[in-house]
């Protein structure tokens, strides 16, 4: 089989490479897919939260009023599209840590730019019965969770109805430069697109970029008589699911790097879930994968110093979902109408790195 004259080819299979092959599609560009199905790709494993506050400083988002109504349109419009049922928004409950936490932010969303996402929560019983709260909490709006294997499957079956697949792991050592294009065995095309997740570590041409890949863990639970209205986070996040089962997360662990599910990240998340919660649990399932963090916490979008034929998308981290729709459009817009990417997730920054 041979493919001339492609626009793109786009190595990976979760959720970076699954957007940014929509958005192209979307404008109408012929692209293949390199799908290698004996790697897992991190967002199989992800819980899929969107949340506008976050962090140990609970600080907005950067992005946060561009990010949030662009996520919320895209994925309710690719329901449409795909013919599937992925997203799911709902109001986060955050518990106060301390008096002194209540008092920041009874402050803190009294300002026009944080009331649009937060709001003080003055007394609910689904929720003071069953999640300790001592010092009451906030709600948190613009949230929710995005069933990340559910819309990759979807997109999936987009994929293998348009016959842009191909189920094959891309050999760096035979990617050719040919006059301004890529050839790579029976593909030629304009570039190469790389969104590997944290499987680009291993890629030659963009190993150089200070990658910081962190393992996570998390499980799946069965709590009971416990608050579906709601998704609970201190510390970790409580998600209800559809079946009335929940989701619990996430651990972080930047020494062992692997897939496998451990009995210090299980001990870890049951500490936090029994310390947060006034209800019996049980455990279901326990998984783990890695997230493609960056140094700087910072995606890292834009093309290769020496080969323009190639361009790198990816390192979003823990909030891919809230990232990955707005920035492949970004992405989108920079490789169809030369706009520049923004300097902050631009790989430049880290020009200094890159040795030939």
């Amino acid at each position: 089989m041979t493919y001339k004259d492609l626009d793109y080819l786009i190595v990976g299979q979760g959720l970076a490479a699954s957007v940014l092959a929509l958005t192209l599609i979307k404008q109408q560009k012929k692209i293949i897919l390199f799908s290698d199905r004996e790697l897992t790709p991190a967002s199989s494993i992800a819980a899929g939260l969107y949340n506008p506050i976050t962090g140990k400083k609970m600080s907005k988002t950067w992005q946060a009023e561009t990010l949030f109504p662009f996520l919320e349109n895209y994925y309710t419009e690719q329901e449409v599209i795909l013919a599937s049922r992925f997203f799911y928004p709902s109001t986060i409950y955050r518990p106060f840590v301390s008096i002194e936490e209540q008092n920041t932010w009874i402050a803190e969303t009294s300002q026009p730019g944080m009331a649009r996402f937060a709001e003080i929560c003055q007394h609910e019983d689904s929720i003071s019965n069953a999640v300790n709260a001592p010092y009451g909490g906030m709600l948190i709006h613009h949230a929710g969770y995005l069933n990340v294997r559910s819309f990759l499957s979807a997109c999936r079956q987009r994929f293998e109805t348009l016959d842009i697949v191909h189920n094959h792991r891309m050999d760096y050592t035979q990617i050719q430069f040919s006059e301004g294009k890529i050839q790579y065995q029976n593909f030629t095309a304009q570039q190469i697109l790389f969104c590997e997740g944290p499987y680009a570590t291993e890629n030659p041409f963009f190993n150089w970029l200070p990658f910081r890949p962190v393992k996570g863990e998390v499980l799946h639970v069965a709590i009971d008589d416990f608050v579906t209205d709601y998704i609970i986070n201190q510390h970790l996040f409580v998600i209800p699911l559809p079946d009335g089962t929940f989701r619990v997360g996430a651990t972080y662990n930047w020494r062992t790097l692997d897939w496998q599910p451990s009995e210090a990240g299980k001990e870890e998340l049951i500490e936090k879930l029994t310390k947060l919660i006034q209800r019996p649990i049980r455990i279901l399932d326990h998984s783990a994968g890695i997230r493609p963090a960056t140094a700087d916490r910072r995606p890292f979008i834009g093309v290769h110093p020496e080969h323009p034929e190639l361009a790198f998308f990816g390192g979003m981290g823990s909030k891919g979902v809230s990232l990955i729709p707005y920035l492949a459009q970004h992405f989108s817009d920079f490789l169809l109408f030369q706009k520049e990417i923004m300097p902050e997730i631009n790989i430049n920054r880290y020009l200094s790195l890159y040795k030939k």
